[in-house]
């Protein structure tokens, strides 16, 4: 076996630095998944031998994930995901190593947000809304939710990567912020859908309502769509709406269906919280009022999400009505309803259901694509 001569070409500095590039070129650039899974695994092993190979690992295995982000297809798209989730794991061996790049990678993205805010212009906005900024987004959000876990703080202490969450999280809010045009709208939900799994692992409260709220507020929700043979755009693999889609049905059915699932999702991860009753009401009333202006035409999930968020309250506010601790308990606060499964609520069992139904959808447009 290979691997079990590894330990000695910490010997051969050179040699190992050749070995290190080819692994890297292998793991970027073959074809074949097996091979980029034996690369990244000899890459992995190396790296242990030396804080060098290390380093020279950590940024090279994302160098690798970024270029091949470039261009994303519905038929790529497994690939990247495959390339981050080795990425993610090599980020785990060494914390104090891992936070250097993180800083340096997600401080370049900041670079770029900010470039963008200044200068508004044509060139400086493509800096920021491409496939490989958002698939950087992913990859450190990915990064932070596997360890940055709430959960497992409590038995080891705090990860020496959570300072990392504040800044990676204004980076991604001022990127969704950036362009508010609809046509970027599937570039606003890859951002959000970065989001909620941070607060969903690391219990950090992110707004992220007010975003979902500004989709139901543009003209896709507020005027009435147009009648079009164009198919469903597959929001997995763009960041932008061709112009034939804006202020069409299918558009806006997209739209719905992701809203509502980001919704139940963002809620899902509040429903446990002692605060869940305070922290929903200005979402609630604002969709009370969306439904009294676009009625008849108000989008079918509207009511649902309503109705499961005023059942999660009741439940919340019962459970309240029990506790023995004042406000001012904080570790208590926290405790509150910590064994209760987030999906056993009423709106993480609407979400669970509502993730399955666009799961099997998303195969059978998969399908009908792939027989075309």
């Amino acid at each position: 076996r290979f691997d079990s001569i590894l330990v000695y070409f910490a010997s051969f500095p050179k040699l190992s630095r050749d070995l290190v590039k080819t692994l890297l070129k292998l793991f970027g650039s073959s074809q074949d998944d097996k091979v980029r899974l034996l690369a990244f695994i000899t890459l992995k092993n190396l790296s242990k031998s030396s804080k060098e190979f290390l380093d020279l690992s950590l940024k090279g295995v994302y160098m690798s994930y970024i270029r091949n982000a470039k261009n994303v297809t519905a038929f790529n798209l497994p690939q990247i995901e495959m390339m981050r989730n080795c990425g993610v794991e090599l980020y785990g061996q060494d914390f104090a190593a891992s936070y250097q790049h993180a800083f340096q990678f997600i401080r370049r993205l900041a670079t770029h947000l900010r470039t963008s805010l200044t200068n508004k212009t044509k060139d400086s906005y493509q800096q920021v809304y491409n496939n490989q900024f958002i698939h950087s987004i992913y990859f450190w959000s990915q990064v932070l939710c596997s360890y940055c876990n709430a959960n497992s703080e409590q038995e080891n202490g705090e990860s020496p990567l959570k300072p990392l969450i504040y800044p990676f999280v204004q980076v991604t809010l001022g990127t969704l912020s950036l362009i508010p045009s609809p046509k970027y709208f599937p570039l606003k939900f890859h951002c959000i859908k970065a989001l909620i799994p941070i607060m969903q692992s690391t219990k950090v409260y992110i707004p992220v309502a007010p975003y979902l709220i500004e989709i139901l507020e543009s003209s896709e929700f507020q005027k009435k769509p147009k009648p079009s043979t164009e198919k469903p755009l597959n929001f997995d693999v763009v960041i932008k709406a061709p112009k034939n889609h804006l202020r069409t049905k299918p558009y806006q059915d997209e739209l719905s269906r992701l809203v509502n699932e980001c919704f139940l999702a963002y809620f899902s991860c509040l429903s446990t919280s002692i605060a869940f009753p305070e922290v929903v009401l200005p979402t609630t009333l604002y969709l009370k009022r969306f439904a009294k202006k676009t009625a008849p035409n108000t989008p079918r999930f509207v009511q649902v999400l309503l109705t499961k968020i005023k059942e999660t309250s009741d439940m919340v506010n019962q459970k309240r009505d029990n506790v023995k601790f004042n406000p001012g308990n904080l570790n208590s606060l926290k405790t509150f309803m910590r064994d209760t499964d987030v999906f056993k609520t009423p709106l993480g069992q609407q979400y669970k259901q509502i993730v399955k139904v666009n799961q099997s959808r998303k195969r059978t447009l998969q399908t009908q694509n792939d027989d075309e």
